[in-house]
């Protein structure tokens, strides 16, 4: 499983004047971290919790594919909920305005979407429209934020 930056920087790996010795140290770190986070989801999958119930039912334990993506979905999103003191609501929470969160926020919100199957509706130019105007329509919905789930 790989950690989003936002549980755990991984830009330090990258920088230039760091040690061998600290990547090596920093990237078990993340592995650590990681494992940890695959074994939070799967217990949270065993026996979800209310706040879950945005991510739909937890796929069954002999689902490949499934099952860990839900389980790792799951983890994240109690990480966001967690840093977030979220206590009130289910599932992410309201989208925060500040920028960095509200993509972050995104994200969580693009990968229940995935599991759960809601989509945002595109609109769609008319049959004929040309090339250009059916990749603008595209693109702008992929720049529109998404909607607000709905209430459980």
């Amino acid at each position: 499983m790989q950690i989003p930056d936002r549980g755990a920087d991984s830009r330090a790996l990258l920088h230039p004047g760091i040690s061998e010795h600290w990547v090596t140290h920093l990237a078990e770190r993340h592995r650590i971290l990681a494992r940890a986070l695959a074994d939070r989801g799967h217990t949270l999958a065993a026996s979800p919790p209310a706040w879950a119930r945005r991510l739909g039912v937890p796929p069954p334990a002999h689902a490949p594919r499934r099952r860990p993506a839900w389980a790792t979905t799951c983890a994240l999103v109690e990480l966001w909920r967690t840093r977030h003191a979220i206590t009130g609501t289910p599932g992410l929470g309201p989208r925060p305005a500040d920028l960095v969160s509200a993509a972050a926020w995104d994200d969580l919100d693009a990968r229940i979407r995935a599991l759960t199957g809601h989509r945002r509706p595109a609109p769609l130019p008319p049959p004929d429209a040309p090339a250009t105007v059916l990749i603008e329509a595209a693109l702008s919905h992929l720049d529109t934020p998404p909607p607000l789930p709905p209430p459980c």
